[in-house]
């Protein structure tokens, strides 16, 4: 599988000139099971598909792990739309957005570290993209009959490339941020319920 980063234009209220927001921000996980087992939730497809998620429905994932190879995952996502011409924010019916987020694998190195980059977009507007690396310690309890655990520290570094319009982008940034953590709840919890065995 060949896994193509999206490419689009910026969106019509945006000139593509103006600056991109950037962010870096660690979030730390103390999980369930070894490096190797947690390594394996993002190696192993079935693994990979019982946290990683994108919001809404008719989704689509596929995941090809290697060096130069990457992920992907599209959906569509429902909310209601507000009338703003009525200036009482009555509900106009819904938008569906489509969202696509596509990763690249840059280094793999098992059980220990991961680097990708990915991007996301929203009706085929190239949102932002990232930076992200993923290292993976593990961790002593002091009691060696007591249960693996292993940190996990993410790195992103973050380009918001279209911010939402008429804002300065902070809450742009903030919702990527809580995605993440989103993500890693997702990963715990699969964790919790079924640890898979290493590679």
């Amino acid at each position: 599988m060949t896994v193509s980063m999206p490419v689009s234009n910026a969106p019509d209220d945006r000139d593509a000139a103006d600056p991109a927001l950037h962010d870096t921000f660690v979030v730390t996980r103390l999980l369930p099971g070894t490096p190797a087992q947690v390594f394996a939730m993002f190696a192993q497809a079935e693994h990979w598909r019982r946290w990683f998620r994108l919001p809404g429905a008719h989704a689509a994932y596929d995941l090809d792990f290697r060096v130069g190879g990457g992920a992907s995952a599209r959906s569509s996502f429902t909310l209601p739309s507000i009338d703003r011409t009525t200036g009482d924010g009555a509900p106009a019916g819904e938008l569906t957005e489509e969202l696509a987020y596509a990763s690249h694998f840059i280094e793999i190195v098992p059980p220990r570290r991961l680097v990708f980059t990915y991007a996301a977009t929203v009706q085929a507007v190239l949102r932002w993209t990232a930076l992200v690396t993923i290292e993976l310690n593990a961790q002593t309890t002091g009691d060696d009959a007591g249960p693996a655990r292993t940190l996990l520290r993410r790195t992103e570094q973050v380009a918001f490339l279209a911010p939402t319009t008429g804002s300065d982008g902070a809450d742009d940034l903030a919702h990527v941020r809580g995605g993440t953590q989103l993500q890693l709840n997702a990963l715990a919890a699969a964790l919790e319920r079924d640890t898979p065995l290493p590679a």
